[in-house]
């Protein structure tokens, strides 16, 4: 089994151009904390990546499925039905067309030099013979406990 990366829980503020967000999750629907990787797939990318290699593709799956540029993706995901979701992420990582994409991640970035906000895009397919769990939400092993602290 390989485990995925353990994103931080929603933090709301957390995403301006001040904000510290580091893999905070905006949204996963079906997604692992483990898998097979002999029988489940997983792909992903940053999208800044794909805008500086492929602005012209990226900029079309943005404004072609969320209908806004790359800065309004937090609210389109959180609210998309996951089968939208699904289909951008295919379109936009260039996800191979005959896999049946099953779950996907989306976590955001604020990169400490620039400011710039930085999605993380991932997909995930559960192959039918997988034992592979997965998770909605912010209440998963996917995602890193909230500390809470006390005030007096």
């Amino acid at each position: 089994m390989e485990k995925v990366f353990q994103a931080q829980p929603y933090r709301y503020g957390a995403m301006g151009s001040l904000g510290n967000a580091s893999y905070m999750l905006i949204r996963q629907h079906q997604f692992p904390n483990e898998f097979n990787p002999t029988l489940d797939k997983m792909e992903g990318w940053d999208h800044d990546r794909i805008m500086q290699q492929q602005y012209e593709h990226g900029s079309r799956c943005f404004k072609e499925h969320t209908g806004t540029g790359e800065m309004g993706l937090e609210s389109w995901v959180k609210s998309a039905e996951p089968e939208k979701v699904i289909h951008f992420l295919q379109d936009i990582l260039k996800a191979d067309p005959a896999v049946k994409w099953t779950g996907f991640r989306v976590l955001a970035t604020v990169n400490s030099g620039n400011g710039y906000l930085v999605w993380t895009l991932q997909l995930f397919a559960k192959h039918p013979k997988s034992k592979t769990v997965v998770y909605n939400g912010q209440n998963a092993p996917n995602v890193a406990l909230v500390a809470h602290s006390a005030f007096f």
